[in-house]
């Protein structure tokens, strides 16, 4: 009598965090006061967090800044994103928003120098 197992080597993930939101990610922000910009953002985890991210150029700001690296952080729990209030040079931050295989969408408010907050709306798809 033979026995014979069958195994397969296909991933299957069941939810964005257990193949990760790390990498190059294009971005298309709709801002209340900006208007509609296109930029790419790199996410990286927190070394040693792996609930916690860094959005690299988050607002196109990195590009602007000459020798800085800019982000701002997030908190990552299963299909969920939440940026926390912070500040990244004059703009203060604070959102959420929902994590998919291909795509993250986030609403988030862009308070620039204590004003008026803007409302902004980003869809950052894997690149």
């Amino acid at each position: 009598m033979s026995v014979f197992y069958l195994t397969s080597c296909e991933e299957i993930f069941e939810n964005p965090q257990e193949r990760g939101i790390d990498g190059a990610w294009y971005c298309q922000e709709i801002h209340e006061n900006d208007g509609t910009r296109n930029y790419y953002i790199d996410i990286e985890y927190k070394s040693g967090d792996s609930s916690t991210v860094h959005l690299i150029n988050f607002l196109d700001l990195d590009r602007q800044s000459a020798g800085k690296t800019l982000y701002i952080y997030a908190r990552v729990f299963g299909t969920s994103i939440t940026i926390p209030r912070q500040k990244i040079e004059d703009h203060t931050i604070e959102g959420s928003g929902v994590i998919s295989q291909s795509t993250i969408t986030l609403d988030f408010t862009d308070d620039l120098y204590g004003g008026v907050p803007w409302n902004a709306t980003a869809k950052l798809t894997r690149k």
